[in-house]
């Protein structure tokens, strides 16, 4: 009994530090498809940059297409975070995604509850 939890809850370490669930979209429903993946700024060239001038996001809607990457660049304060999880980007981080799926993905400055959303045809 002993040894069988043992081998279990090393089965689970290892899946958790492998990964585990994940799927790399964040929901671990077992699809494997990823909405943003993170790209190294300094060698992509942005389709949009959205910013935070105040208490908002702009632009606050971005329409892009599926392979754009967009660019994050929140001033201090305020941060970004996806509405299932896909993307996010810390209190005054910069980052760039790009984005692998068609869809409209919401999200929000947690700190002040401000949203924008990027629409991917």
């Amino acid at each position: 009994m002993i040894r069988k939890l043992g081998s279990f809850l090393a089965v689970a370490l290892l899946a958790a530090a492998c990964g585990g669930a994940q799927d790399g979209d964040g929901d671990g429903d077992g699809t494997g498809s990823e909405v943003a993946v993170v790209v190294d700024c300094s060698t992509v060239a942005a389709a949009v940059t959205v910013t935070t001038p105040g208490f908002r996001f702009e632009p606050k809607t971005a329409n892009i297409q599926v392979g754009d990457v967009v660019r994050f660049d929140p001033s201090s304060g305020h941060d970004v975070v996806s509405d299932g999880g896909a993307f996010e980007v810390g209190l005054g981080g910069s980052a760039c995604f790009r984005f692998e799926q068609p869809g409209s993905f919401g999200y929000r400055c947690s700190p002040h509850d401000f949203t924008g959303t990027i629409v991917v045809q």
